[in-house]
């Protein structure tokens, strides 16, 4: 059993201590560039305490410590202090840093006619802050200026890694406990990772197609070394994901306010690219590897859903790609057209043809959510059975069972046209609120036309301002409870299922009332 304890924040110091080496265990990453952590370590517990560095920016009302049964937490001082880090050696700088009492020899280039100079020497001491360097060989002891320097030699095989001292905020915890190790354990929520979800379709023929889905993970904070990684999907409430948690902001009290961070909400599946990153792929050398399947394990809880990755090893400012699933779909080619209101005889008062008036036809797919996982909002690219690309579209949040529909493109072997006319008028047909309205009664005719050679069905949606009284084809109509201009005319919709043979032409009609002011 653990026991968890708020922090204390006080001034800042500058002491150099032992620190709790932590390491993350697990990791849930969301697609609005947050991630929660939990980290576990062993605490050197001496004169009842012992410290730990603390994340740099966590969301406020996230960060929590946490000790065994066996001691209790008594406070948690969180100060501004110094750390040893470990740094790779990348410049020449870093090369002498690293090498302190090695031999070496400094090449200058201090211009004219013999521009270069080699200097040797066992360096004493590098300044970082004078950027000039001490060498001592035999009884002479000289010092430097590195401005000039092209070159540095080490004697021997050279330092790769080197320690400097570097500022954190480092946590203070006071236990109950003399002296020993403490198992500890820390939790936090905090920006800077993110996952980026890609389906891809392949159509194998004319029913069956293969999805796969892989997801990008950015990680621009810390490195991550054998971390058990769950990728979440949802839309979880995040009141105060804009908001950093005190341990992280200056010395002054700041004020707590609940601010909603409508993106984070909304979970938003593109994140800024950094420069200069290291890219990993975890997964097959080529796209739709028939001899390959891969299912990640997951998990619904409550309204998000986990994929369970296991472990993974990432460095900060790095991507790393991984492969989720791969399942089998049954599809279906769904031909569409929506056409607008464009008499809007209420305001207009008149119906007008126009010749040039036209309607695209849409090509999708549609197939039924039938992996054991939701499908979240993402691209997804879709090619035919010899991998050549045929669209890309958004695929939208489909539950499981539930019917997605991929958009590949303009249908221009469908051809659409459409015209209204006023059929009949009657003037003073009603009278509201002391207002004379008439009725006039609109009749609309479609015509669709099928130049592809195979059989299709077009959906076919009809939008209008009035009272649909008769449509053609088993056309099936909604009302909406809010109309658009007031109480006098409905908005409706008309919605139709038309099967069209090959080369096939086809007429739909339909009729409806407008009242009208007189």
């Amino acid at each position: 059993m653990k026991t968890f304890c708020l922090f204390t924040f006080i001034a800042f110091t500058q002491i150099t201590m032992a620190q709790t080496k932590m390491k993350s265990t697990h990791l849930s990453i969301f697609k609005n560039g947050s991630y929660y952590c939990m980290q576990e370590g062993i605490g050197k517990v001496a004169n009842k305490n012992f410290s730990v560095v603390v994340p740099d920016n966590p969301l406020y009302g996230t960060i929590w410590m946490a000790t065994t049964k066996d001691a209790k937490v008594n406070y948690i001082n969180v100060k501004q202090d110094t750390v040893k880090t470990k740094h790779e050696v990348e410049t020449l700088l870093d090369m002498l840093n690293a090498n302190k009492g090695r031999i070496a020899r400094l090449t200058m280039n201090y211009g004219g006619t013999a521009p270069l100079v080699e200097v040797g020497g066992t360096i004493v001491k590098y300044y970082s802050d004078r950027n000039t360097v001490k060498l001592k060989s035999g009884d002479k002891t000289s010092m430097l200026t590195l401005n000039n320097l092209v070159k540095v030699e080490i004697e021997g095989e050279p330092v790769e890694r080197y320690e400097m001292d570097s500022f954190a905020r480092v946590a203070r915890v006071y236990v109950d406990k003399t002296n020993g190790e403490l198992p500890f354990s820390m939790i936090y929520m905090q920006n800077g990772m993110n996952w980026v979800p890609a389906y891809a379709l392949k159509l194998t023929d004319d029913k069956i197609g293969r999805l796969e889905m892989k997801a990008t993970i950015e990680n621009n904070t810390e490195n991550i070394v054998d971390c058990d990684v769950n990728l979440v999907v949802g839309n979880p409430q995040m009141a105060y994901a804009n908001q950093i948690d005190p341990i992280a902001q200056g010395y002054f009290p700041q004020p707590v306010q609940q601010q909603y961070n409508y993106k984070a909400m909304q979970m938003n599946n593109v994140a800024p690219a950094t420069a200069d990153y290291e890219s990993t792929y975890s997964g097959a050398a080529q796209p739709f590897n028939q001899e390959i399947t891969y299912t990640t394990e997951g998990e619904k809880d409550n309204d998000l859903y986990h994929y369970r990755l296991g472990s993974i090893s990432m460095n900060k400012n790095s991507k790393t790609i991984v492969p989720i699933s791969t399942n089998t779909i049954i599809y279906k080619d769904v031909y569409e057209v929506d056409l607008y209101d464009y008499t809007n005889y209420f305001n207009n008062r008149a119906c007008y043809q126009d010749p040039n008036r036209k309607f695209e036809a849409y090509h999708s797919l549609k197939f039924v959510n039938n992996t054991k996982a939701p499908l979240t909002s993402a691209s997804i690219f879709v090619v035919n059975e010899k991998n050549e690309p045929l669209a890309q579209d958004q695929i939208k949040y489909t539950p499981i069972n539930g019917e997605a529909s991929v958009r590949l493109s303009k249908a221009i072997d469908v051809i659409i046209e459409s015209s209204e006319e006023e059929k009949t008028r009657t003037d003073n047909y009603k009278k509201i609120n002391k207002q004379n309205y008439g009725l006039v009664v609109i009749k609309g005719e479609i015509e669709v036309a099928n130049y592809q050679d195979k059989a299709i069905i077009l959906k076919t949606s009809k939008v209008v301002n009035g009272e649909v009284t008769t449509q053609s084809d088993n056309g099936k109509t909604t009302k909406l409870k809010n109309n658009y201009y007031g109480y006098l005319n409905p908005n409706t919709t008309i919605n139709w299922d038309i099967d069209l043979a090959p080369n096939q032409k086809k007429k739909i009609t339909y009729e409806y009332e407008v009242l009208v002011p007189m």
